[in-house]
């Protein structure tokens, strides 16, 4: 039976994890000419001048997918766990643009892309692992490459694929047909495959929300792998191997105060003894087990498990760890829509560096912290950058493996392709990074320097803002770092204008060293990471930091809407402004959530009492001046006056008389038409016309001029009526 004719053990459905997110972070840096291989340390191969003294003892392999919209499989290498630079692209996504399909691009029959691709070496052969599952099995999906180059397509290799001797939890809440998501594989010392999935409910199939998601790993067996044939003549040949029933991995609950019901995205790495299994639970957070036993039998059983870490990273999906040159690596996936109430909406490949443990194993953590966080940079082979998703990062060892990964990476654009120098030439103009991550990235950032006529720049004063159009993105060159790009920092630029004094600016870069524009928002300075962010605002043309009063748009990261508001800026730090604040005197009240601006009544959200506010400043209250009494204001809503009193802070005076030194009109106490008495009701309005509730004892009223509210004087004819109203008490006597 030829290869075409086995594939109906797999029908051609696509199988694609939905993430919780949406769209993902994308980065460009220029790199000129060969010149950022010195990033990693390396000199530059020719094709035909590989010998065996030039391959190192470990490497750095991984794979990743794209995007939401490009689901296309690459393959990478890294020698310092932050720069990975393509190898090839196993399977690429048919149409790049269109996020619901993902079919393989130049294969004779439908067959996915590899969402979440985890990657090994066995037997001189490179595999990648995907699957889905279908009527309650689950499908395996297995690619392989002998040189890198030629992989075959997808395929579980069995008739019958896998079965589960225990049904995943959740079937009471979203019906009889599980789900899968995320499988992983790893080779133990004696060639045993061991494959990692989650099965259960994943909730966003389900027309619910994605942290409802119940789900369990899993673990399966796989004996026997090789190819059918070699992909490079016969890519639809099905793989060799036989499956075990998946078992579930039993972990313990640790925590009394909380059952764990959601682990999904395992993954396996050993060392030594150990077997190390890495998982997110509850959506956010990513834990680390370890085993001495890695059996179908022994990972059901929660006492052959101990718990590692149960906080590794948060905020990210699909742990792979690895151990580098001595450092653990671990990469995951930055998660869009987390923390809930300050998502960024970007999502991306980031590695997280702990420093070597003290027993020898993973014993101690002693450097998974944020400082020791990068967001990786995917180098595709044409030049420039790609994004990057929830994969693998295996360190290669075997020399083999080592061999062809290196003889790939010396026929793609690495390589210093004119055959002239193994050294890499310094670019006239452009980035160049004169050291290795590895040996510089204790100190927070790559070693980035920029050239021009191969002179450094940056050196002289204070540094140099440079631009460099390939990444269309403005840089400083800080001279007290002897013009390394400033990164994650804040620079102060002044500048003139002729015929008129210096000014400048502050601006900010991010940590890539692009200069912002628009909207940042990050943790307050000196404040702990799950503190409060803080936002700032930068000119969207000059860079410059804003102050004060600002009307600035603004893009939601969750649903990319636009949208245009009134905020104020801190005149000095440029910080957003929420809640009280007070300025020139004046006490303002910005919205507590998104800083906007308030118009018009407010309650204090504590004690109900309500304001009046013009552009956020509470009208009526001068926070310093004892003898300022207040402010009338009118409400075109409720068509009335109203009296904002200075002793109660600005709020609405009711039942109160208020003498007003404005205008008065016929019972005006000055000459000049000034000065009254007007009343405010029980809701705050001033009074016009007959006050039918100020009676005095003889049951006699107080009238209120229908224009201005002053109270009536003397003899007064209102409509056909004559009245007599004492000067002092404005109680009226009718005389006809």
């Amino acid at each position: 039976m030829d290869s075409l004719s086995n594939l109906w053990y797999n029908l051609p459905i696509s199988y694609k994890k939905e993430d919780y997110y949406d769209e993902a972070f994308r980065f460009t840096l220029s790199w000129h000419g060969t010149d950022w291989l010195a990033a990693a340390g390396l000199s530059l191969l020719s094709a035909s001048d590989v010998s065996a003294a030039s391959y190192p003892s470990e490497v750095l392999l991984g794979t990743f997918w794209e995007s939401d919209n490009n689901t296309t499989d690459t393959v990478y290498w890294s020698t310092d766990g932050v720069n990975f630079y393509e190898l090839s692209e196993a399977y690429t996504d048919a149409t790049p643009n269109d996020p619901s399909t993902s079919w393989i691009a130049g294969t004779p029959y439908n067959v996915s892309t590899l969402h979440d691709p985890s990657i090994i070496y066995k037997d001189g052969y490179f595999y990648m692992l995907s699957g889905f599952s279908q009527n309650n099995r689950i499908i395996p999906m297995i690619g392989s490459s002998k040189d890198l180059v030629h992989w075959s397509y997808p395929n579980s290799g069995s008739r019958t694929n896998v079965g589960v001797t225990t049904t995943p939890a959740g079937s009471e809440k979203y019906g009889s047909t599980w789900d899968m998501v995320a499988p992983d594989f790893m080779v133990d010392d004696d060639g045993t495959v061991w494959i990692v999935v989650s099965l259960g409910y994943y909730a966003s199939w389900h027309n619910d929300s994605s942290q409802n998601d119940i789900m369990q790993p899993y673990l399966i067996k796989a004996t026997g792998l090789k190819p059918g044939a070699d992909p490079a003549s016969d890519p639809g040949a099905q793989p060799i191997v036989s499956y075990s029933n998946a078992v579930p991995i039993n972990l313990p609950q640790y925590d009394s105060s909380h059952t764990v019901t959601n682990r999904i995205d395992g993954s396996l790495y050993k060392e030594g003894n150990y077997y190390y299994f890495s998982v997110k639970k509850d959506g956010v957070t990513n834990e680390i087990w370890r085993t001495t036993n890695l059996s179908l039998d022994a990972v059901q059983n929660t006492s052959n498990w101990e718990l590692v870490t149960d906080d590794a990273v948060t905020g990210f999906e699909g742990p792979s760890l690895t151990k580098y040159n001595g450092t653990y690596y671990m990469y995951t996936d930055k998660l869009k829509d987390y923390p809930p109430e300050n998502a960024d909406g970007k999502a991306g490949v980031y590695v997280s560096v702990a420093s070597t443990a003290t027993t020898g194993a993973l014993d101690s953590f002693t450097g998974w912290l944020e400082q020791n966080q990068f967001k990786i940079i995917a180098h595709s082979a044409n030049g420039g950058t790609k994004e990057c998703r929830h994969g693998t990062v295996i360190t290669v060892k075997d020399s083999n493996a080592i061999k062809t990964i290196w003889d790939r990476r010396a026929q793609t654009r690495y390589n210093n392709t004119s055959g002239t120098s193994d050294t890499p030439a310094l670019a006239s103009t452009g980035w160049y990074n004169k050291e290795s991550f590895k040996a510089s990235y204790y100190g927070g950032f790559l070693c980035n320097y920029w050239y021009e006529g191969n002179v450094r720049q940056g050196l002289t004063g204070r540094g140099k803002e440079i631009y460099d159009p390939a990444s269309d993105a403005w840089y400083w060159l800080d001279s007290n770092a002897d013009g390394k790009m400033a990164v994650s920092k804040d620079v102060y630029q002044p500048y003139t204008i002729q015929g008129q004094d210096e000014i400048g600016k502050w601006v900010r870069y991010d940590e890539y060293g692009h200069m912002i524009k628009g909207e940042d928002h990050r943790h307050i300075e000196g404040t702990a990471d799950d503190a409060e962010w803080g936002y700032w605002y930068f000119d969207q043309t000059t860079g410059a930091m804003l102050y004060g009063l600002q009307t600035v748009t603004t893009t939601n990261a969750g649903t990319g809407e636009s949208q245009t508001k009134t905020v104020y800026y801190d005149d000095t730090t440029g910080l957003l402004l929420k809640g009280y604040h007070t300025i020139s005197d004046t006490l303002y009240f910005f919205d507590p959530y998104t800083g906007e601006v308030i118009n018009g009544w407010y309650a204090d959200p504590d004690t109900g009492v309500l304001y009046w506010y013009e552009n956020s400043a509470r009208q009526g209250y001068n926070v310093n001046n004892p003898d300022y009494r207040g402010k009338e204001i009118y409400d075109p809503t409720t068509d009335a006056w109203y009296w904002l009193d200075n002793v109660q802070q600005g709020a609405v005076a009711k039942s109160k008389d208020v003498y007003q030194e404005s205008y008065a009109g016929r019972f005006a106490d000055g000459e000049d038409g000034t000065g009254k008495w007007v009343r405010y009701d029980q809701w705050g309005k001033m009074i016009k016309g007959w006050d039918w509730g100020a009676l005095d004892n003889n049951g006699i009223h107080q009238y209120f001029d229908e224009d201005t509210g002053a109270m009536a004087k003397g003899d007064v004819w209102i409509g056909d009526e004559h009245w007599s109203f004492d000067w002092n008490t404005g109680y009226g006597t009718r005389l006809n």
